[in-house]
């Protein structure tokens, strides 16, 4: 009993220690550049990445084709700035870069937006750490497309 007390007190300092520390990871290198014309691909061999440009099953989501041209991200950028674990790092009218941060572990998600010039946005979500993310980046971006969709049709209203 005594044995099991003490693996279950480590446990929990441990993740203590984590949720203060946190998991960041380093920012990877392909992702953050306003002039880019494609978004980094997604690593196969993990589950932890969801994009536009992926060819594979678990990888691949359908483009943002918005019915409206719109000119710029801007309005996806103000939705964005509403989460409070979000942070933009990088944005300008065709390109946004942010990185989300869990509350608890403070995992760090990378997270990319292109405008195309046919008015289509390209996406890319990826987790920096691990080999599964439990499909949060694909909830994340379904969350974000239908927000930017409602917020098109109120201001066509």
């Amino acid at each position: 009993m005594k044995k099991f007390m003490f693996i279950c007190f480590v446990i929990v300092l441990v993740m203590g220690i984590l949720s203060i520390v946190g998991l960041e990871g380093t920012q990877p290198q392909d992702v953050g550049d306003p002039e880019a014309k494609e978004l980094a691909p997604c690593n196969e061999s993990k589950e932890n990445c969801v994009s536009s440009q992926a060819t594979t099953e678990y990888h691949a989501m359908k483009t943002w084709e918005v019915e409206s041209q719109i000119s710029s991200l801007s309005g996806l950028t103000k939705i964005i700035s509403e989460d409070s674990q979000a942070k933009v790092i990088v944005q300008n009218d065709n390109y946004i870069y942010v990185q989300y941060k869990s509350k608890f572990f403070k995992f760090v998600d990378d997270v990319e937006f292109l405008l195309t010039p046919k008015g289509i946005i390209e996406f890319r979500a990826a987790a920096r750490l691990g080999q599964k993310d439990l499909k949060v980046n694909r909830k994340r971006i379904e969350s974000l497309k239908k927000k930017f969709e409602n917020s098109i049709e109120k201001d066509l209203k």
